[in-house]
């Protein structure tokens, strides 16, 4: 511990709900005694330390804390995601410019392509939107970056960290030009970074409103993608009911025939850029 000027003053104390954390430990295996939670931590910031994989962007336990709760606390795989992650930063500056620089991606965010959801879906997960393509002339380079920005922000909450995100993908202005620049090998480095480097739980990705294009890109995608995602993908076309099931009608935004609030794109990119 010394080694990372870490003092019991700044060691993680855990806030969980009582809930969450018996949630935790029966889902991810965390354990409830918080001096085995920090050995746990210490573990795989050692373990990272000596795996020589470059300077770690952040020391403090909350950040390998998320990583461990993303593998049910097996330290191996914990330390793969977490060397993953340091390695996407670093070898793909075209998308972490722009999430380091979150103002440069103020024109999208503006035009409403992604935002939190105030309400929870059924199994407790966040629900985040994303509209790819909604702004006119965006690239999948900057959707990509909102993307990891949006992650990045939600996984600041414990109760995100523990409980997923659910993803709805309206892909109502998804067209001929924004699906041809997801190439193979784009669509093979989106798919190491969102499964091998993000530690998020992936509860459900929900796709509504694809057009027939979408068809071309998801048959390039499923073969970078796990068995785990392929079976929480889920397409709705126009038909909604299938996504009540996932997000309480009552909740769920109008856009999306719920009996919700519209969604307040506003806020979001406001929190984003504004912290």
């Amino acid at each position: 511990m010394s080694n990372n000027n870490i003092t019991l003053e700044k060691r993680y104390v855990c806030n969980l709900s009582t809930t969450t954390m018996e949630k935790a430990a029966k889902e991810l295996r965390e354990p409830q005694c918080n001096t085995y939670r920090l050995e746990e931590i210490d573990k795989l910031r050692n373990a990272f330390l000596e795996s020589n994989s470059g300077q770690l962007l952040r020391t403090d336990d909350v950040f390998f804390l998320k990583f461990l709760r993303a593998k049910k606390f097996d330290q191996v795989k914990a330390l793969t995601m977490l060397s993953n992650y340091h390695k996407q930063r670093k070898n793909w500056p075209q998308v972490f410019e722009m999430v380091n620089n979150p103002i440069s991606l103020e024109p999208v965010l503006k035009a409403g392509c992604m935002a939190k959801l105030p309400f929870s879906a059924k199994d407790g997960s966040t629900v985040v939107v994303g509209m790819p393509g909604k702004k006119q002339g965006m690239n999948v380079i900057e959707m990509i970056a909102c993307i990891i920005l949006t992650l990045d922000k939600l996984l600041e909450n414990e109760e995100v960290q523990v409980h997923g995100v659910t993803v709805v993908d309206d892909l109502t202005y998804y067209d001929f030009n924004f699906a041809k620049q997801m190439t193979p090998k784009l669509g093979k480095k989106f798919a190491a970074l969102i499964q091998d480097a993000m530690p998020v739980r992936l509860k459900s990705l929900n796709i509504v409103n694809e057009p027939k294009i979408f068809d071309v890109v998801l048959t390039l995608l499923r073969p970078f993608m796990k068995e785990k995602i392929k079976r929480r993908l889920h397409m709705h076309g126009h038909n909604y009911l299938g996504l009540h099931k996932t997000i309480d009608i009552d909740v769920l935004p109008k856009q999306f025939a719920g009996n919700g609030p519209v969604i307040d794109f506003e806020s979001w990119r406001s929190e984003l850029l504004l912290g």
